[in-house]
């Protein structure tokens, strides 16, 4: 008996382990992550470390938060306004006609908020823009890729 609950319990845990896999599969593709084999993508955390290694002075790391705040506020937004997108997709859908103007006044939704993201994002990296120095501004550029790095900073990275 202890055998059969043991083999059980056994095949229950390889079951799942092999779920969750596939579930990592299917919304990752090959288990690596959102960004690929290495981790390797621009997003906020990358954008954090480059600030981090412009080193920003006081005001400007306040700016920088201020930013990163208004845009995890904005994308927070976005991604609840699908659940809204869902009910109007169904409705419109589901429906015995097809309700042409719901999904009309649903996509004219989408782009004001995505208009609205845009300009909030376009708005907040030109005043990023303006408080870094010149030198600051090349640094930039050299840690988002767009040129060769230069020489090996000043201080070495704390992870190298």
């Amino acid at each position: 008996m202890l055998f059969i609950g043991l083999f059980k319990m056994v095949v229950g845990l390889l079951i799942g382990v092999t779920l969750v896999r596939w579930m990592a599969w299917r919304r990752f593709g090959h288990f690596h992550g959102r960004h690929g084999h290495h981790g390797h993508g621009f997003g906020p955390r990358r954008l954090l470390w480059a600030m981090r290694d412009l080193r920003l002075d006081a005001q400007q790391r306040v700016h920088v938060k201020e930013m990163m705040i208004e845009l995890r506020r904005l994308g927070t937004e976005l991604r609840f306004a699908r659940f809204d997108a869902r009910e109007d997709l169904a409705a419109a859908l589901g429906g015995d006609t097809f309700d042409r103007a719901r999904l009309d006044a649903l996509a004219q939704r989408q782009q004001d908020s995505l208009q609205r993201a845009r300009q909030v994002l376009i708005d907040r990296l030109e005043s990023l823009h303006a408080s870094l120095t010149a030198e600051q501004r090349t640094r930039l550029r050299e840690l988002l890729g767009t040129t060769p790095p230069a020489a090996e900073p000043a201080e070495p990275h704390p992870y190298r």
